[in-house]
């Protein structure tokens, strides 16, 4: 239902002007995030994942530029608000109030001359907030939600903390101004497979505790698994599927995805027989081949018709969007697929 939706994105087309020429990071990508619903969006280095991210809150370089019909829509108490749409100090207001990021290399995103409590004042003062007693009182909050001990915390220079410990640190940081929807991108980068669980449990308590929507932004399709409740799949700046967890997890219709799918290794080492890997890379910015642009790497291309024609993001299921003309094949044949 619409009005289960807090945030859209419409047409999203975004081009990058580099040494004269114009090159698409983003082409025509429309979502939906619905409250309390935690959205993944997976793919290879270079398949736009961080720009999609940016993207919600123009967060991009000066030579980025979005097409015309492109929006990103917020739908907030006050009525929906086109983010696109909004000017420099209303986006500066709109910012973490409404929607939060944590960085990819967010390890890197603390000031390291700074103790921890200090990002916490400095951040609430820069949006209005003046009491520093309520600000500290609701930093400790938030540091105990994430698990941490906020008196030690506090007082803490970074470089005094681990990896994890800064993580959730940077996590309750963008929880300071009570947003909606929190952005996490690559969010257990650098940290070991115990904290990665570690961090995902605390997002999970959080999320549920603070009513968040949250996107997920990630190449680890073993995170996406664990924590959210629909998956995107990118791939040159393009959805090429859609759809719940199970849909895309149980029911890939892509090549690609059967591809990272049967990428993932098994824990049986009855069923090792190497690690399975998609041939080929991802092509940059300014070399996207004509037609599907993932048919150079896919097993059942056909030529004349994946080189030629662009496959349209169409149904494959009731909730389950996928790009691919023969997408039927890639379901029936996703066990052999690169395997």
């Amino acid at each position: 239902m619409a009005e289960d939706r807090i945030l859209e994105a419409r047409n999203l087309t975004l081009y990058y002007y580099v040494k004269g020429r114009k090159l698409r990071a983003l082409d025509n990508v429309s979502f939906e995030l619905k409250r309390g619903e935690t959205l993944g969006i997976a793919g290879e280095s270079g398949s736009g994942k961080s720009t999609l991210a940016l993207s919600m809150l123009r967060l991009l370089p000066d030579n980025a530029e979005f097409d015309e019909s492109s929006q990103i829509i917020y739908y907030g108490e006050e009525g929906p608000v086109d983010v696109l749409s909004l000017k420099e100090r209303e986006l500066y207001n709109f910012r973490w109030r409404n929607i939060a990021m944590v960085f990819q290399g967010a390890l890197n995103s603390l000031n390291p001359t700074i103790r921890v409590g200090d990002h916490f004042l400095d951040t609430a003062k820069a949006h209005g907030m003046k009491d520093e007693q309520e600000i500290l009182e609701k930093s400790k909050k938030l540091l105990e939600m994430v698990r941490l001990e906020p008196r030690r915390v506090l007082r803490s220079y970074p470089h005094e903390l681990s990896g994890g410990m800064k993580q959730r640190v940077l996590i309750a940081l963008s929880l300071l101004l009570d947003p909606k929807v929190l952005i996490l991108d690559e969010p257990t980068t650098a940290l070991d497979v115990i904290t990665q669980k570690y961090v995902l449990d605390i997002i999970r308590d959080i999320k549920r505790r603070l009513d968040l929507s949250v996107i997920l932004i990630t190449h680890d399709l073993g995170l996406i698994a664990y924590i959210t409740n629909r998956v995107i799949i990118l791939y040159t700046g393009e959805i090429v599927e859609e759809g719940s967890l199970e849909d895309v997890f149980y029911s890939a219709a892509h090549p690609y995805t059967v591809g990272l799918m049967k990428s993932l290794p098994t824990l049986d080492i009855r069923e090792f027989k190497g690690l399975v890997t998609i041939p080929g890379s991802m092509p940059t910015l300014g070399n996207v081949p004509p037609g599907c642009p993932f048919h150079p790497r896919c097993p059942i291309m056909q030529v004349g018709i994946c080189d030629k024609e662009k496959p349209e993001l169409k149904a494959a299921g009731p909730d389950h969007r996928v790009a691919c003309h023969f997408y039927s094949k890639a379901r029936e044949l996703g066990a052999k697929i690169y395997g």
